[in-house]
């Protein structure tokens, strides 16, 4: 096993490092996330058809590019954590209790991107299920940065963020009204597969394997440890009640373009 300065690892009973030992990653994401709205403010209106967006439109529009950012990041993040960081086997290992630098640092960043998240759900009055979803990703993995477990699960989530470019670029043509374009279909349908394949047909399942790490830690001696069982139970029930409520809604879009495109013809 190498030193802790490349690893967390604990024994069940050990807290980990300082709580705040990866905080400049949280003021990198909130940074990241301030400067593309920034320049998504400034560089919008060239687009074609962004000035004839309702006021509403284009609030939803400034919340995509730090998404898409963020998402890319994320997953790309999540995906060299899990296979390819040589300290992986640990979180392999043991699903529970360990969790990696590389895996530290994501949680720190992705914690920071969702306490912005937030907060522009607020500003912006998001519709309340995102606001739902920014304020338990941020539970989920802000709780990893003062008492440090579930590594592997954590980490796997971030791989969620695959579909966010595909959902974001479908909602930016339908805004736009480009809906009539070869890019269009293949955001449409893409958005459809990646979104099943990365967080229902690949996720669900690695969310119910979840439920046997969360009861392990709500068995713990330690209040903490059942603390953060029950909030991660809690946890991955809502955001996966989210995946599969807004697959409804995709296959409903999905549907009645289907329904409009046979009337036509």
């Amino acid at each position: 096993m190498t030193s802790l300065d490349a690893l967390w690892y604990h024994a069940p009973k050990n807290g980990g490092p300082p709580v705040f030992e990866y905080w400049p990653w949280t003021l990198l994401a909130i940074a990241i996330a301030v400067v593309v709205e920034y320049l998504s403010l400034r560089f919008s209106p060239l687009v074609p058809g962004y000035n004839q967006l309702s006021p509403k439109k284009k609030v939803e529009w400034q919340t995509r590019p730090p998404g898409v950012v963020f998402a890319v990041i994320a997953s790309s993040w999540g995906i060299y954590a899990l296979w390819f960081d040589p300290d992986a086997h640990v979180m392999w290992e043991d699903r529970t209790y360990a969790v990696t630098a590389t895996s530290g640092k994501l949680f720190s960043f992705a914690a920071g991107y969702f306490a912005w998240d937030v907060y522009v759900c607020i500003r912006d009055r998001i519709p309340i299920e995102y606001l739902y979803h920014g304020a338990v990703a941020f539970v989920v993995f802000g709780s990893r940065l003062w008492w440090p477990r579930f590594g592997w699960y954590g980490t796997y989530t971030t791989t969620y963020e695959l579909s966010t470019p595909w959902l974001h670029t479908r909602a930016t043509l339908l805004a736009l009204k480009k809906t009539d374009t070869v890019f269009f279909q293949v955001a449409h349908y893409g958005a459809l597969v990646v979104f099943v394949t990365v967080r229902l047909v690949l996720g669900l399942p690695r969310a119910l394997e979840s439920y046997a790490s969360y009861y392990e830690l709500i068995q713990s001696s330690d209040i903490r440890d059942n603390i953060n069982g029950w909030a991660m139970g809690l946890a991955c029930t809502i955001m996966n009640g989210l995946n599969v409520f807004w697959f409804f809604l995709i296959v409903k879009s999905l549907l009645k373009g289907r329904s409009k495109t046979t009337k036509a013809t």
